[in-house]
This record gives structure tokens, C-alpha cells and sequence, in this order.
């Protein structure tokens, strides 16, 4: 069971980092497409463009911030550790 546990892990890695790879990129891609209709770059049409890509990044990081801990949490519930479960769902 050691084997099979390492192995859906890495597989549940590498399936979630393609998939935030291919959002990221297609997000990114229509993003930069719609830049290159813009003629004219000034020091506001950077900092729009930083503080899009960081609320993107932002945004990336939560989602896989929440998957982490409610795969924590359904661990927990099964082993009924209610206690820990409030103590992680509190940060």
C-alpha cells in the first residue's frame, strides 16, 4: 500500500501542476494577445499588466491552497480527529 500511496500522489501532482500549467498558459495567451492590440505602452498599461498577472498567481495559489486542505480535512474526518479539523479550517 506504501508504493501505490507514493505513486497516486505523484500522480495527483503532476496532473494538477498540467492543469494550472494549461490554465496559466491559456489565460496568459489571451491575455498577451489582447496586449498586442494596444499601440501605445505607457507606465499604467505595465502596472495593469503586473497586477493582473499577480491576482492571477494569486488566485492560482488559493485554489490550490483549498484543495490542499480539504484533502487534509477528508483524511481527518474519516480518522474523526474533529479537533484538528477546527484548529486547520481556523487559518
Amino acid at each position: 500500500m506504501g508504493i501505490w500511496s507514493k505513486i497516486s500522489k505523484i500522480t495527483l501532482l503532476v496532473i494538477s501542476v498540467v492543469i494550472t500549467s494549461f490554465l496559466f498558459y491559456s489565460i496568459l495567451k489571451d491575455f498577451l494577445k489582447g496586449l498586442n492590440e494596444i499601440k501605445q505602452w505607457n507606465k499604467t498599461s505595465y502596472l495593469i499588466m503586473v497586477v493582473a498577472l499577480s491576482g492571477l498567481a494569486t488566485i492560482l495559489y488559493h485554489i490550490q491552497s483549498i484543495l490542499v486542505l480539504w484533502r487534509i480535512n477528508k483524511s481527518l474526518i474519516r480518522k474523526r480527529r474533529i479537533h484538528d479539523i477546527l484548529w486547520i479550517s481556523a487559518f
